[in-house]
């Protein structure tokens, strides 16, 4: 099993348009961060658009996101049938609806518009009652359009894909390795080379030297 420091788990945040720095990977300035979930262990400018490619990284859905999921897909079939339940009973339409379009421009009608009520607009009591089927289906478009405006919003939280992610260690690792290179280690040190060892593997869990590695961002990307 391989030594990972940090878990493979970073949240999405952003600087200001004045702090933007130049993406880890393209070199464009972005204004976009990925910092582990620890909020200290590592963090990396990366523009947006490469957490849009599963070969980069792909988002952690939080509990809301797959329950919308899986309620929209439910959803989904129930519409559909009802559409084509709907459009097979009112293919032709029936005699009082062809009737009521071809009266609509009638002179009579239009007297009828101007005189009724405020504005022409006809007392809602005299309207017809709406389809028991179609305010189902508009019921159900409402519930789907509110399950999109969760799966719509941005993803805050990603898995780096695994080369992305031993890159992220490798880097880590150098840093470390260079810095325990300008502290080697004394001579008369009796200390064995196993306990030394098992030694750099605590240290570079728990890097304290804030030289190693500049502030993390703090804003949270909206």
């Amino acid at each position: 099993m391989s030594f990972e420091p940090f878990k493979n788990v970073y949240n999405l945040r952003a600087v200001a348009e004045a702090s933007r720095k130049p993406c880890d990977f393209c070199f464009k300035p972005t204004t976009a961060v990925l910092i582990t979930s620890d909020g200290s262990s590592d963090f990396f400018y990366t523009c947006e658009t490469h957490l849009r490619d599963s070969s980069f990284a792909t988002p952690i859905y939080s509990e809301e996101y797959k329950k919308a999921l899986e309620g929209k897909t439910a959803l989904e079939g129930e519409i559909k049938f009802l559409k084509q339940k709907w459009e097979e009973k009112h293919r032709y339409g029936n005699w009082e609806k062809i009737m009521s379009y071809a009266s609509w421009g009638s002179k009579d009608n239009k007297i009828e518009c101007q005189d009724g009520g405020k504005n022409g607009k006809k007392d809602k009591a005299d309207e017809p009652p709406k389809d028991p089927e179609a305010k189902k289906l508009d019921d159900l478009t409402t519930k789907s359009n509110d399950y999109d405006t969760v799966l719509n919003q941005k993803q805050k939280v990603y898995e780096l894909n695994k080369d992305i992610f031993k890159i992220r260690l490798d880097k880590k690792f150098k840093k470390f390795i260079q810095a325990k290179a300008a502290n080697p280690v004394n001579p008369t040190d009796t200390t064995t080379s196993v306990t030394r060892n098992a030694n750099v593997n605590s240290d570079y869990t728990n890097i304290k030297d804030a030289s190693m590695f500049p502030s993390v961002p703090k804003n949270t990307i909206k």
